[in-house]
């Protein structure tokens, strides 16, 4: 989903995704700047940052999501599974500390 579609989801609960992932391809500024309008408008949903611009090596994916003020980081190119297995884990944090969260299950 392109922020601009995430625009039109702005302010309909009931659309309110559970995670969102982002496609940084664009400068450090800008990135930062839609990862800010996309918290705002999505308050509280986890956002996962993909790029090719990341740095991969130990402990780079953490620091990279804190510098960006995402939940978690993926560095492209990655395998699908990668990107379920970031996704599968904030779900599992977010139901740890609100067990009464169910935002991942199909209905």
């Amino acid at each position: 989903m392109d922020i601009q579609s995430l625009q039109s989801f702005d302010g309909h609960h009931a659309n309110h995704p559970g995670v969102i992932v982002v496609d940084l391809n664009c400068s450090e500024s800008r990135a930062r700047n839609q990862i800010a309008r996309l918290a705002q408008s999505f308050p509280g949903t986890p956002i996962v940052a993909t790029s090719g611009y990341f740095l991969v090596g130990p402990g780079m994916a953490t620091e990279t999501a804190r510098q960006f003020g995402v939940a978690g980081v993926l560095a492209k190119p990655f395998h699908g599974a990668a990107l379920v297995a970031v996704i599968d884990e904030l779900f599992k944090c977010r139901q740890a500390e609100h067990p009464a969260y169910r935002g991942h299950e199909t209905h």
